[in-house]
Parts: C-alpha cells; sequence; structure tokens
C-alpha cells in the first residue's frame, strides 16, 4: 500500500529522529563512529545511483521501471549494490562481480507473482554490514532514557537548550512544551523557517501532514499504562508522553505494540483505518540481537467520496486504478497479511559480535502491486540537495550530540 507505507515511514522516521535525543544524554564514541558511518553510507548511496535504482534499493518498483533493472535466470527483477569503506570514504558499484571482503552489501529480488486476477511483487531485500558500536538493545535504552527525562522540566529545559540536535529542532519548527493531565505534550510545528531552511521537505511532508490525521500508540505490551502518542493537527507533530511513567518504561522490553489509527483525505476521497496493529519484538543475549517487525492485523477501513480524476502537472507516470475502492483494499490486504503464504510486510535484523568485529544482518519480505497508485501523488523525481534536505542536516546535529 504504498501511500500508507509512505506516510507511516516518515511518520516512523519522525519518531525515530526525535526519541534518538535519548542518545544526546550521554557521549559515546563507539555509537558516533557506528551512526557516523551508517550515515555516510547512506549519503554515499544516493550520490552513487539514480532515483529510480535508489527506489529499487528501498523496495519500490513499478511497470514502468522494470527496465532500469537486472534480470535473473528464473526471470525476476533484482538490482543490487556492493561498497568498501576507505578511511572515511565510500566506493560503491552496482552488480559487484566480486563479493569478498565487502563492508556493505544489499540486494533487492522483485518477483512476479498472481494473485487472483491481479499481478503482484514479491519482494526480498537481504543487506550485510561489519560496521560495529550499536545494537537494537542500545535504542530501548536512549527510549527509556528520553521518556524520563521529559517528565524533569529541568533536564527538558536543558536539553532543549543546550544540545545541537534539539537546537535544530526548534530552529526548524515551532517548539512547544505542554503539562497535561496525565502527559507531557511535545509539538513541533511547521512554519515559515520549516519553509526557507527546507522547502522540498516542507511542501511534500507539509502536504501529508495536511491530509492526514495521525494516532499512533506506541508501548510495551507487558505493560500497556505507560504509552507513547504520536499525532498530529494538520502540520503540527504531536508527541505525548506519560507524566509519571515506570523508572523502565523501555530499557527491556519482550515486545512493543504499535497501534495506529489513520485518516487521507485526498483527490475528492476519505480513507479512515483503525487499530492498524504493528510488533517489534526484540531477544537480547550477550553478544547478539534479534529484533522482528510485523504487521498483525487492522480493524476496520471505510472509504468514502468521489474520487477527482486529474493527471498532476508534469506527471506522466502516474497510474490511476479503475476501481479505487477495490485497489485500495487489495493494497492493504497485500500490506498487513500478503497472499503468498509469507505473511504482510515484515523484516529482521540478527547483529552478533564476535570479539572486535560485529555482522549486521537484514531481511525484509513485503507485497505489493504492479501498477501503483498513491493518495500522496506521484514520486519526486530527484533528491535534494544535501544543503536543503532535512534528515541530512538533522544527522549531522545527532552525530554532534554524540561526540
Amino acid at each position: 500500500m504504498n501511500y500508507l507505507k509512505k506516510n507511516l515511514k516518515n511518520k516512523f522516521f519522525l519518531l525515530l529522529s526525535l526519541l534518538l535525543l535519548c542518545s544526546c544524554l550521554q557521549k559515546n564514541d563507539k555509537q558516533f563512529r557506528y551512526w557516523k558511518d551508517f550515515y555516510s553510507l547512506q549519503s554515499s548511496i544516493k550520490s552513487s545511483t539514480n532515483f529510480s535504482q535508489y527506489l529499487a534499493l528501498s523496495g519500490n518498483l513499478t511497470k514502468e521501471r522494470e527496465k532500469d533493472l537486472k534480470v535473473n535466470e528464473e526471470r525476476n527483477f533484482y538490482i543490487e549494490i556492493g561498497g568498501k569503506k576507505n578511511l572515511e570514504n565510500w566506493n560503491f558499484q552496482l552488480y559487484p562481480a566480486k563479493y569478498e571482503k565487502l563492508d556493505y552489501h544489499s540486494k533487492v529480488i522483485f518477483t512476479p507473482a498472481k494473485w487472483e486476477d491481479k499481478e503482484i511483487y514479491t519482494i526480498e531485500r537481504e543487506t550485510k554490514s561489519n560496521w560495529n558500536g550499536f545494537f537494537p538493545r542500545d535504542f530501548f535504552t536512549w527510549l527509556n532514557l528520553f521518556s524520563l527525562s521529559v517528565v524533569d522540566h529541568q533536564k527538558l529545559l536543558q536539553l532543549k537548550n543546550s544540545l545541537p540536535s534539539f537546537v535544530f529542532l526548534c530552529n526548524t519548527f515551532s517548539c512547544q512544551t505542554t503539562e497535561e493531565a496525565k502527559s507531557i505534550l511535545l509539538e513541533f510545528a511547521f512554519n515559515e523557517m520549516t519553509e526557507s531552511k527546507f522547502p522540498n521537505f516542507a511542501e511534500r511532508f507539509g502536504n501529508r501532514l495536511n491530509k492526514t490525521q495521525l494516532e499512533m500508540r506506541i508501548f510495551d505490551e507487558d505493560h500497556p499504562e505507560d504509552q507513547i502518542l504520536i499525532s498530529n493537527q494538520g502540520k503540527i507533530l504531536q508527541f505525548r508522553f506519560p507524566v509519571s511513567p515506570r523508572k523502565e518504561i523501555f530499557k527491556n522490553p519482550r515486545s512493543l505494540l504499535v497501534s495506529t489509527n489513520i485518516t487521507i483525505k485526498s483527490y475528492g476521497v476519505t480513507l479512515n483505518i483503525q487499530e492498524i496493529k504493528y510488533r517489534l519484538h526484540l531477544i537480547s543475549q550477550k553478544d547478539k540481537d534479534e529484533l522482528n517487525g510485523k504487521f498483525l492485523s487492522f480493524k476496520s477501513r471505510k472509504f468514502t467520496g468521489n474520487f477527482l480524476y486529474f493527471i498532476p502537472t508534469g506527471v506522466i507516470d502516474f497510474f490511476i486504478p479503475g476501481n479505487i475502492d477495490e485497489y485500495l483494499s487489495d493494497a492493504l490486504k497485500l500490506l498487513i497479511y500478503g497472499t503468498q503464504g509469507k505473511g504482510g510486510s515484515q523484516f529482521k535484523v540478527i547483529y552478533k559480535r564476535i570479539g572486535n568485529s560485529q555482522t549486521n544482518i537484514l531481511t525484509t519480505y513485503m507485497e505489493s502491486l504492479r501498477n501503483r497508485f498513491s493518495l500522496f501523488g506521484a514520486d519526486a523525481s530527484q533528491m535534494d540537495n544535501p544543503d536543503q534536505d532535512f534528515f541530512t542536516q538533522w544527522e549531522k546535529n545527532l552525530l554532534l550530540d554524540l561526540n
């Protein structure tokens, strides 16, 4: 479900970015090097690929872009990239001939399949890397520390005034903190400064926020009384943290549940989906972490309105489904449940440390329709200049916190 995956992905990224503020509470050289390598990697991949290749490496493909990929012996489309790190620089090669001593390798396979009378892809991705300094458990430690710091007025004030990442946020958005009866509310509102510093980000993400009403609850399944609530009021992103949480609110969770209600109004129609449930399950051992994530179910879906058909200016590749209600229903089933007996969209990461070395393996599986439609319109055909890319600048400030 292209539009929903994009929307939830963007929200999760902003959530993750905000919650990474907890990393600022204590400097950590190992984690600094890990995230420096990670951000450097992402930036280098962007500069080493074109827009179509970059989308495919992220698991996004349409019929019109199939010609840009290679075809294997099974007649499946695929793309792969390998990289070696030389001091501070990455050297990447698409479809590498040799795999030995690569510091990074990623391969995505798109397998055309049939579901009833519909054409779909099954999409499998495997990514391997070997830099170390961070385990998934560290994120939950950060999340726990930040959740406890938010309820301490003095600590929160110190975060807002002294940490580069928080200062960056408040110089990019209008930021406000409010104490409510049962929660601490952090708000970040798009304003003129957002539009001036990051015009493309403000237009794309702000436009999607205006079309969306989101309510996302995150909690430890063993302790549902302590929840983080993410929502929006137009272009205002809202994060609510419990005012009196347990001292280990998210430190060692068995599993986290994310329950989402979302309403999207676009092209004259309204789509409302209630209680999309997603589970993150962590298995942590001494030198190994395994984190799994998958969709579980949704409660209800409601579609109303009359679709206003028009093709946005300058867009040639723009698929319009004949029956939009049926299309959205099919796409939701692919996302949540899947049709090939493997379930819906899911991922697994395994981080393993042996001595001073570490291996990190990410595998993902998803299904999607070969003809794609988004309630948010077509993808942009180019990537932002790094100086005007919100996430690139945000990453730089996070590194300043860690270092």
